[in-house]
Formats: C-alpha cells, sequence, structure tokens
C-alpha cells in the first residue's frame, strides 16, 4: 500500500492518504515514526534550514518517502506503467500520425471519412475534468504507480500554503516524460490537502497539441489537465482555482539531459510571473532531482534533428524514448521531489523584477538539497 502522511502546522492532525486500504495501526505506527523523526531532527539537513530568511508557513519537512519495496512491487508497478508506456509511446503516436497512412490504404474517401471523425470528436465529443475519477479507484492505483515504480522516491514541502490565496505551481526541470509533474497533479489532494479542503483544485498545463489527440485528449481533460496557453491559464486562475506549469516546455527538452547538469530554459519564460502578478497568486519553486536520468540522453546530432523539425511543428523529442534496457520504461531512478516555499510579488515589482526574485529563489533551493539527491553534484544551469 501507498500511504501519504501529512501533518498540519495546528495541533497533531494527521492524514493518511491513497494506495490501498490503511488501518488506524498503521497510522498509529507512522504517527510515532514521526514523532521521533522530529526528536532526532536537530542533526538533519531539515532542520537547519528553518532558521533562514525565508516566507514559510511551518517548517521543512518529510511530506512522503517510499523505498524499494521488492519483487511483488516491481511487477504491479511495471504493469502500472505499462498503462502510460502504452498511452504517450504508442497510442498517441498512432492516432496522431496514423491518418497520414490513410491515403495510401483507404483512398481519398477514407481520408475524408477520418476528417469528419476527428472534427467530431473534437467538437461534439465532451472534454470535462472529474475530480472523483481523478482521485477514485479507478484511476488513483494508476498515479499511484508513478510512486511505487522508482525505486526511491521522496517528497519534502517547504511550507503549507495560505488556502485564501491560489498559486502557480512552477515545475523543474521538464525531462522526457515529466514524471514528477504527473505524480504533483495526480496526488495533489494528498500534498496541498489545505488547498483542496477550499473547494477549489489544481489544473496541470500541458502542450495544446496532446489535448488534440482523439482518446488520449479526452482523458488528459478527465484528470484535469489543460492547455497552457496564457488565456486558459488566466482563466483557471481567476477562478480561485490553481495551476501547475512545466516552465521550460518544448524549449528545454530541446536542450537535452545530461549526467552532470540539470539545463533549464527559464532566463527568457516570464509569462507564468505574469500571470501570477495579474491574479495576486503566488509562485511556488517546485523541483524534481533525478528527473533527468530517467531516460537515456539523446546526442546532440539527434537534438539538432529535433530543433529543425521544432521549427515547423511544436512536437518536443518524442522518439527514440531509451529508458530501462532500451525500452520505452523509465530507468527506476531515485527521485527527490522539494516544494518550495511561495513568492509573492511586492508592490509596485516589475514581472522582471519577480521573475529575477524567482530564479534567485530556484537557485538556492537547488544548493539547498541537491546533496540529498542521488546525484550530489549535479549543477544548475539557466538558458
Amino acid at each position: 500500500a501507498i500511504g501519504v502522511l501529512v501533518e498540519s502546522n495546528t495541533g497533531r492532525d494527521f492524514m493518511a492518504k491513497g494506495g490501498s486500504s490503511t488501518t488506524a495501526g498503521s497510522v498509529m505506527k507512522r504517527m510515532e515514526g514521526a514523532k521521533n523523526e522530529a526528536r532526532s531532527a536537530s542533526n538533519s539537513p531539515l532542520q537547519s534550514l528553518q532558521g533562514r530568511d525565508r516566507p514559510v508557513v511551518g517548517a521543512p519537512r518529510v511530506l512522503f518517502e517510499k523505498k524499494c519495496e521488492g519483487l511483488w512491487s516491481d511487477v504491479t508497478s511495471a504493469a502500472g506503467m505499462a498503462v502510460f508506456i502504452l498511452s504517450f509511446c504508442v497510442l498517441a503516436p498512432i492516432l496522431a500520425l496514423g491518418w497520414l497512412a490513410v491515403p495510401f490504404a483507404f483512398g481519398a474517401k477514407g481520408m475524408a471519412v477520418c476528417v469528419v471523425l476527428y472534427t467530431a470528436s473534437q467538437t461534439i465529443v465532451p472534454k470535462w475534468y472529474s475530480r472523483a475519477y481523478k482521485d477514485g479507484p479507478i484511476h488513483a492505483p494508476i498515479i499511484n504507480t508513478l510512486v511505487s515504480y522508482v525505486r526511491d522516491f521522496k517528497v519534502i514541502k517547504e511550507a503549507d500554503l495560505d488556502p485564501s490565496h491560489n498559486y502557480v505551481f512552477a515545475w523543474h526541470p521538464h525531462g522526457r516524460m515529466f514524471y514528477g509533474f504527473g505524480a504533483l497533479i495526480g496526488l495533489f489532494s494528498s500534498w496541498y490537502p489545505e488547498i483542496i479542503a477550499t473547494g477549489h483544485d489544481v489544473r496541470g498545463c500541458v502542450n495544446e497539441n496532446l489535448l488534440r489527440i482523439p482518446l488520449l485528449g479526452h482523458w488528459l481533460h478527465l484528470i484535469g489537465l489543460i492547455s497552457c496557453n496564457k488565456g486558459t491559464v488566466r482563466k483557471v486562475l481567476s477562478r480561485g482555482d490553481s495551476a501547475g506549469i512545466i516552465v521550460g516546455g518544448i524549449e528545454e527538452v530541446l536542450e537535452g539531459t545530461f549526467d552532470d547538469k540539470d539545463v533549464l530554459f527559464l532566463k527568457e519564460r516570464k509569462g507564468f510571473c505574469k500571470l501570477a502578478m495579474e491574479g495576486g497568486s503566488g509562485v511556488v519553486p517546485c523541483y524534481c532531482f533525478g528527473e533527468s536520468d530517467l531516460f537515456h540522453h539523446e546526442g546532440e546530432a539527434s537534438l539538432r534533428f529535433w530543433r529543425w523539425l521544432n521549427k515547423f511543428s511544436k512536437v518536443g523529442v518524442p522518439f527514440p524514448v531509451r529508458g530501462w534496457m532500451q525500452t520505452p520504461f523509465p530507468k527506476r531512478a531515485p527521485l527527490l521531489i522539494v516544494l518550495g516555499s511561495p513568492l509573492f510579488a511586492a508592490e509596485g515589482e516589475s514581472v522582471a523584477e519577480f521573475h529575477a526574485r524567482y530564479v534567485d529563489a530556484l537557485t538556492e533551493m537547488h544548493k539547498r538539497y541537491v546533496g540529498m539527491s542521488s546525484k550530489p553534484n549535479r549543477r544548475l544551469v539557466i538558458v
């Protein structure tokens, strides 16, 4: 079972959620473990952060930690991961590009039928979001796969959020499969119950082309994903909901991944700060250490080809996705996710000034936690 243990700032209110049934006895054991950790935390890296001058509500703490659980966990998590692989590496390319073969197989009439069916799928077939489905018994186990699949999965939450505000969750780095970002959106109700308690939610922002793929796009809408265009994000924030944005986007994917550094496409990415400032929203820096280790790194020759192709169509670097044993399955690299403290724009502060302050905060957050990751010498490069 995958359990998420959240400690509130007021009193000792513990909430266990996620995975299969969690007994009262296991909850008590987790509570006792949390007490023991608190007693011995004086020498921990997290304890040393509490005196920093940061807008923190409460203290940084390990929100969730999971270790490798044995062969059966490996088998079940691999089966769950196969659903993602089937969706993104098999079904999506077939649905997105398969129509190109229709004229050769069925002629002009077949092509006309495909055009009519596609138009109907985008205009007639409804697309809606269901939180009950996303957090329910059908979809939740699939999302839990993101946690159970990797060898080690740890989440550190620097601050509880003021539920009277909404937020832009700025995610770094993009990676090849935005693995950690999927965990944020899928497990948001467990990681930020203080926001969910207000009746609001978070909507994950993805490339609009993904949402245009029949069937896959409908499923992505169902679990709460939206287009990353400014108008859609602005509408979500105006309703009081929060938005999760992978700031680097496709341009960051085209920078490639490396063993010794994470390259973030961030210097010219100021739109997320502007959107937050317009609605008085906070910006929460989020970083997934290990995201770049889930797949083999693309060579420069391959990246040059995909950069050229992306001049005509924004597709990123979808092929080849080479992970575990050269398959589309991600490597089981350890992941450390840090959910940072929120930043708000000061009165009279320009977008450029707020963005610069955000970059500084993200850089400092990387320095604080990279030593706790699987590759403590990995550098942060911002382009």
